[in-house]
């Protein structure tokens, strides 16, 4: 779990201990230990459970929103659509980094289940929560446009299950493609397309501006790659002025 190497997804942890049934990883050495942090908790019995907090800040505060998103192709724009439907209050946070974050947690999955001697196949459901009154932003033009078009989402939900239901059956399974020559993440990519493309809604954001069929769409998989790397780009100017 101390891999910071691309090929098992780049997520490195540095503070680990034990659970009950388990061992707790969490990445604290860009973090306040006493937040809640990114965390992953490996159990025994093959499940996980992990944990991503997502950037928030204030909208009602125009030079920190604009800082928060600097760095985004369509920051500015949609913090201009923002005033012009009077969405001036409320917090804002930011889903850019999501897939990102799921494309590295399914590449380590899938390392950790070789590593393991097991199957590769594997199950996922996303539980999101304290996210009543948010306000979402996803830095690709279809989303821009579709808030031009319908207003500004304002989450009506505190917590969501994707795909709904508390039982195991209710989980979908993720795709284990053969990868591509050059491209080993090529299934970390393309699941985690399918996960964003589910869980969408969750955000009040249109799955439509994804297309259908994430798993067949390489422009989608593409445009989501160049979204990424730009969220990482911008998370790393944030903590540097955090740290600052």
């Amino acid at each position: 779990m101390r891999d910071s190497s691309p090929g098992t997804g780049g997520v490195p942890f540095d503070n680990f201990f034990p659970h009950r049934r388990g061992l707790v990883a969490r990445q604290i050495f860009t973090n306040d230990p006493s937040h809640v942090v990114f965390t992953w908790k490996y159990f025994i019995d093959g499940t996980n459970e992990i944990f991503l907090p997502l950037a928030a800040t204030d909208i009602s505060d125009p030079n920190q929103a604009s800082h928060f998103l600097k760095g985004y192709t369509f920051g500015e724009q949609f913090l201009r659509v923002c005033h012009d439907k009077r969405v001036t209050s409320g917090t804002l946070i930011d889903v850019s980094l999501l897939y990102s974050l799921l494309s590295s947690i399914l590449q380590r999955l899938f390392s950790l289940r070789i590593l393991e001697g097991e199957p590769p196949e594997a199950f996922w459901k996303l539980r999101i929560w304290t996210l009543w009154g948010r306000i979402p932003f996803l830095d690709l033009p279809q989303y821009v446009d579709f808030v031009k078009e319908n207003g500004i989402p304002l989450i009506q939900d505190d917590t969501c299950l994707v795909p709904p239901g508390n039982d195991p059956e209710s989980c979908h399974q993720l795709l284990r493609l053969e990868e591509e020559e050059g491209n080993p993440a090529a299934s970390s990519y393309i699941n985690a397309a399918i996960v964003l493309t589910l869980s969408a809604s969750a955000f009040g954001i249109s799955p439509e501006i994804f297309g259908f069929y994430p798993d067949h769409n390489s422009e989608l998989v593409s445009q989501l790659i160049q979204v990424a790397n730009r969220a990482e780009v911008v998370a790393r100017t944030r903590r540097t002025f955090e740290s600052s």
